[in-house]
């Protein structure tokens, strides 16, 4: 399974934080919580310098945060986030900048409902204790 392809309209793919769970032992109980407390943290400041970046064309920059906020999405199971990030990170490695600001906003729309997931889902008492 590729772990940047959109899958249908799921937000989050469940099965990559579920794997991530099991990975979680009795030393390090709050792992999964750790990491969608961090992707929730850094995201919107990637994001803020992402658009910062689109609105100077710089193409060089847009690929490397592309790039960035593509690995911590799919490392969670954002798979939409992801996938856009890639194609804004193809954007960014080949110069054209056409489309740049719509993928952003699709971008930001998916990072919203990701961030509501992550936090009614795992971060409360729902499918984080499953």
């Amino acid at each position: 399974m590729d772990p940047i392809a959109p899958a249908g309209d799921t937000v989050l793919d469940p099965t990559i934080l579920l794997s991530l769970r099991r990975l979680e032992d009795s030393s390090d109980p709050g792992f999964v919580r750790q990491l969608i407390g961090i992707f929730l943290h850094d995201t919107p400041a990637r994001l803020g310098a992402l658009r910062a970046a689109v609105g100077r064309g710089d193409a060089p920059a847009i690929r490397q945060l592309a790039h960035s906020i593509k690995g911590s999405s799919a490392s969670l199971g954002a798979r939409r986030i992801a996938a856009l990030c890639a194609e804004l990170q193809q954007c960014g490695h080949g110069g054209s900048l056409d489309g740049v600001e719509d993928l952003l906003l699709q971008v930001e729309h998916a990072f919203q409902e990701a961030r509501i997931r992550l936090e009614t889902d795992w971060l409360s008492e729902g499918l984080a204790t499953g």
